[in-house]
């Protein structure tokens, strides 16, 4: 991939396989601000696939050099999804980070995730040098993410087939006996449980040290806000932005129509970036 040429994808060498990548140059010239995207788990990230597309357009436009890529064993990546595990995605996150300072001569490398993407980015942090992290509806939890998962799988089985053909206690028995379960269509494996499940965001935070933009997407202005995303902001303290743009719609999950942008989020972001330049 060349950072002047029109933005494709290409199969590019990753820890454990190739990793299908797309670099959308900074239009402009000297552009010194990267960021990798982190696409969030499973299910989300087919929902979430133009949303975050849009982003890197917008960003590209902006001046800002921006590389798109498939985690192993996602997407068009090498790899099984049953092989894959969260910290392996961690070393993955690397080395895209590694290749846009390489490919677009970036200096100043952000990771920008969306929900369990941005729990991979907070951990990833430190491994990639990033001199900031954007994190869009993060998970906080990793552990109640997981039950999340399960308890939204078991929703749909029911909402299917008028009954659910298992239960979340039994889900989690087989796991714990080394089993891999059906998780809307993906092989769930122990190892991708215990994973994910103990990833706390706000420890990696606090350990990493850096700079840190929160966007907490509100569907409305006078919606309820997440305590739990006020509790991170405090934790963080001035390191920390918190901003909470309107999006009528979820970026992540299927609508009544299909995301295909979040331009509020978008703005809040580019803001973000505008003022960090300013700060030098």
């Amino acid at each position: 991939m060349s950072a002047g040429a029109t933005p494709a994808g290409a199969f590019v060498e990753g820890p454990r396989g190739p990793l299908y990548a797309t670099v959308h140059p900074a239009a402009g010239d000297g552009a010194t601000e990267g960021v990798v995207l982190v696409a969030p788990f499973g299910e989300e990230r087919q929902d979430a696939h133009e949303v975050l597309r849009s982003l890197a357009l917008a960003l590209s436009a902006a001046g800002v050099s921006v590389l798109r890529f498939d985690l192993y064993g996602t997407g068009d990546a090498a790899g099984a999804w049953e092989d894959a595990t969260p910290t392996g995605w961690l070393d993955d996150i690397a080395a895209m980070a590694s290749l846009l300072r390489r490919e677009t001569g970036a200096t100043r490398v952000g990771l920008v995730g969306l929900r369990f993407g941005a729990t991979l980015a907070a951990h990833a942090a430190a491994q990639c040098e990033a001199d900031w992290v954007g994190l869009v509806q993060p998970v906080l939890q990793g552990d109640a993410y997981a039950m999340e998962l399960l308890r939204a799988y078991l929703a749909a089985e029911m909402a299917l087939h008028k009954k659910a053909g298992t239960t979340r206690e039994a889900l989690l028995a087989r796991l714990a006996a080394g089993e891999t379960v059906n998780l809307f269509g993906y092989g769930y494996t122990p190892t991708q449980h215990a994973e994910l499940g103990a990833m706390d965001t706000a420890k990696a935070l606090t350990e990493w040290g850096g700079k840190v933009l929160l966007v907490e997407v509100l569907r409305t202005a006078t919606a309820r806000q997440s305590k739990d995303f006020a509790a991170l902001a405090e934790a963080l303290g001035p390191r920390l932005t918190h901003v909470q743009p309107v999006e009528a719609q979820s970026l992540y999950a299927e609508g009544k129509v299909r995301q295909v942008e979040a331009p509020e989020v978008t703005r809040r972001v580019l803001e973000y970036l505008a003022a960090r330049k300013e700060q030098g």
